[in-house]
């Protein structure tokens, strides 16, 4: 699926029933989903983000307002890095901001319009790469999992990087698949 997700982007064109829908900024939808999937950040985390919160040196986004509340910083996998390096260099003469569909304007309105907006485009997305029964969010859930199956990272680690305040809420996110389970058995 993954890769059928990332060729739909590619393509930039939606197909649709009455008339096919081109993607508004592929690329930038393209880094949104990598970025999700490699970081288990949450949507609204992301298309906020302000080109001062990333610190490419550093391999970090530096989140001063999250879902919770809190603060927290996010290491970018190398996965992560190349693509939002890449992204970042796309666009120029430093825009304030990362992704180009939100305005700055903190309303709750405005805010879970942008929200909806993006979650109905990746709707389309991943129906078209024939994942129809696959949201944006699940995409954290994943990342929570690649966390487990893909490091050897500690739980308290993974709580540090998602965000979640509770073992029990993590553990909600950690669908882990018993084949990778198994391959870490004697």
């Amino acid at each position: 699926e993954h890769e059928r997700i990332l060729a739909v982007f590619d393509a930039g064109v939606l197909a649709r029933k009455q008339r096919p829908m081109v993607l508004p900024h592929p690329q930038s939808l393209r880094t949104l989903y990598v970025l999700a999937l490699e970081t288990a950040m949450r949507l609204r985390e992301m298309y906020t983000l302000e080109v001062r919160q990333v610190d490419l040196a550093k391999r970090t986004i530096f989140l001063d307002k999250t879902k919770n509340g809190d603060k927290r910083q996010v290491p970018l996998s190398s996965v992560a890095l190349a693509e939002l390096r890449t992204h970042l260099a796309s666009l120029g003469d430093a825009p304030p901001r990362v992704f180009p569909w939100w305005d700055g304007d903190s309303s709750h309105k405005v805010l879970v319009r942008m929200s909806d907006y993006l979650s109905k485009i990746f709707a389309g997305v991943f129906e078209q790469a024939g994942a129809s029964d696959f949201r944006f969010h699940d995409l954290r859930h994943e990342a929570v999992c690649r966390l487990f199956e893909r490091t050897a990272l500690h739980e308290t680690a993974i709580m540090k990087i998602t965000g979640h305040r509770s073992h029990r809420m993590l553990l909600r996110y950690a669908n882990l698949r018993a084949s990778s389970i198994a391959d870490s058995l004697w």
